[in-house]
């Protein structure tokens, strides 16, 4: 398991057992951070994309952040709110949260990173392909 995954899982589970909403807000907001420092891949509520290295406007990366960490901050306090209300022990709501949270984030992160890498394969295959017919062409024009 990637090790954002677990920082994620933690934050998740620690949401639970926080008791005021400050610090439950404080700490999904900070693991989501923290994770995505560790590894950009994985389970998001809302991502905005930034294209480029450099930005265009000054504001769109920042942007991006905030959206990223806010949204996972939110959901992260409705689960909570309604984990709340669940006839389970505490601590057994957080870990099972937390749990899953690390295993859903794992999971995808691995299957973004097979989506990434078939579409460079294929962006590669792509453009040596077309190569290949841009000189077979050449060729037969010469002929």
């Amino acid at each position: 398991m990637k090790l954002s995954s677990i920082v994620k899982g933690a934050g998740a589970g620690a949401t639970v057992l926080a008791g005021s909403w400050w610090s439950r807000a404080l700490l999904a907001g900070t693991s989501y951070r923290v994770s995505k420092q560790l590894d950009p891949v994985g389970l998001e509520v809302v991502s905005i994309t930034v294209q480029d290295e450099v930005p265009s406007q000054p504001w769109e990366r920042p942007l991006a952040e905030v959206v990223g960490i806010g949204s996972w901050t939110v959901a992260s306090l409705g689960v909570a709110a309604a984990l709340d209300r669940a006839p389970l022990p505490r601590v057994v709501r957080a870990a099972a949260y937390g749990a899953a949270v690390a295993l859903a984030d794992d999971v995808m992160g691995r299957k973004l990173m097979e989506i990434q890498v078939k579409a460079k394969g294929n962006d590669a295959a792509a453009a040596g392909s077309g190569a290949s017919d841009a000189g077979a062409a050449a060729a037969a024009a010469s002929d």
